[in-house]
């Protein structure tokens, strides 16, 4: 047989479309820089206040509907006595469903109007928990001595392999809501595996 080639119950279509299978992997995205911080609790519940360079709004792509939360860090962290507490954030554009990442960046420097009548206006919702209310948060397990490991940083297991729906959110972050203790020094990052 021929490379290529169809055989069998692969070959026939029966009249369907066809359909391309991709891998659901798509590449971790840092959300926040800063998980040995806790965010304002007024930054918390209203997003738009937020003014911290450690939070990033990833923009959603087209196709991805869900996301791994995991976190990454240098290799000097030895140690953790808390795990980072935090919270996954959606975000809309109700006045600019359109809009995308650059034009949010460069026009508003990546930042929400609370103004109903802005471009910019934006519409939130906690995404890995109904409740924004709820004091529970989700715990990103940190264990540098079995956590998976490259030559620059080691990278927590995923909170869940159950992936947070985004409910067809168009921007997503992270909230540091407790920040982690940890032994050594270097960057204690947030990402998302946006699939």
């Amino acid at each position: 047989m021929a490379i290529g080639e169809a055989k069998g119950a692969n070959a026939g279509m029966g009249g369907r479309q066809p359909v391309s299978f991709v891998s659901p992997y798509r590449e971790w995205v840092d959300a926040n820089t800063d998980l040995e911080h806790a965010m304002e609790d007024s930054e918390i519940r209203e997003p738009s206040t937020i003014a911290d360079s450690a939070v990033t709004w990833i923009k959603v792509g087209e196709g991805v509907s869900s996301a791994l939360l995991r976190a990454k860090y240098t290799q000097a962290i030895s140690a953790a006595a808390t795990s980072p507490g935090v919270r996954v954030v959606g975000a809309w554009l109700p006045n600019k469903p359109e809009m995308g990442i650059e034009e949010f960046r460069d026009t508003y420097s990546s930042t929400f109007s609370s103004d109903s009548t802005a471009d910019n206006y934006g519409v939130f919702l906690r995404l890995d928990n109904a409740d924004n209310d709820d004091a529970t948060e989700t715990t990103i397990s940190i264990d540098p001595t079995h956590d998976f490991i490259d030559d620059d940083f080691k990278y927590s297991d995923p909170t869940s392999l159950t992936n947070i729906d985004l409910q067809g959110c168009q921007f997503v972050t992270v909230f540091c809501t407790t920040a982690a203790s940890v032994t050594g020094t270097g960057t204690l990052t947030a990402q998302l595996g946006l699939v």
